[in-house]
């Protein structure tokens, strides 16, 4: 499990890298040293990849929460791209 310490003290390196948490919620580190929220998840049969924000501007506890939010939508058969365009798919 992730902790706001670990997070600050991580570094860049010569290739982005993640530190991950639980529930496929992320840290992407560039090696510019930009800190970036994602969260994997699967719609339809395939991977895809949610950017929730900087970690500067949002907190752990706070994506916990979006990773938690997100959830629900998984359930209704909602992709959270779409979600974010304020529209809904109908459920398949």
């Amino acid at each position: 499990m992730l902790t706001d310490a670990k997070i600050r003290s991580a570094k860049p390196a010569d290739r982005a890298w993640r530190l991950a948490d639980t529930g496929g919620l992320f840290v992407h580190i560039t090696p510019a040293g930009k800190k970036i929220w994602r969260l994997r998840y699967k719609f339809e049969k395939r991977e895809k990849l949610l950017t929730l924000g900087h970690y500067a501007a949002v907190s752990l506890a706070e994506a916990r929460a979006e990773r938690e939010e997100a959830g629900v939508f998984f359930v209704k058969a909602v992709t959270l791209r779409c979600r974010r365009r304020s529209c809904v798919l109908p459920c398949v």
